[in-house]
């Protein structure tokens, strides 16, 4: 999330990412047929926009490499206030977009939560 495809330090994303998207996308396609699932990975879609725009607001990317080298302590560790005290997406329109989300998902497939 924080790396680009050419600088990524994980070999299985920067040499072999069609493969391991492939693998991925099989090995998923199960789980895309329930609609708890399918919240859950949209959700964790939506929080990772909303961290990615956090840090780029604050250092001009959410790129690792596209940052100075004296700023990467900084990155990091306001990248892990963000998760840690949820301040990227503890707000009003995340709530709304997450609940847009749910009420998409449950037009499908009908309520799928306990609770709203």
């Amino acid at each position: 999330m924080f790396y680009d495809k050419s600088s990524h330090p994980c070999t299985l994303v920067a040499q072999h990412e069609d493969e391991v998207k492939a693998q991925l996308k099989n090995s998923l396609e199960p789980l895309l047929k329930d609609p708890l699932y399918i919240f859950a990975f949209r959700a964790c879609e939506l929080l990772a926009v909303y961290l990615k725009n956090s840090l780029k607001k604050e250092f001009g990317s959410y790129l690792i490499n596209k940052i100075n080298d004296e700023n990467h302590a900084k990155f990091w560790q306001k990248a892990e206030m963000l998760l840690l005290l949820r301040k990227a997406w503890r707000n009003q329109e995340f709530y709304n977009e997450i609940c847009d989300i749910h009420d998409e998902i449950a037009q499908i497939w009908g309520e799928f939560l306990p609770f709203k």
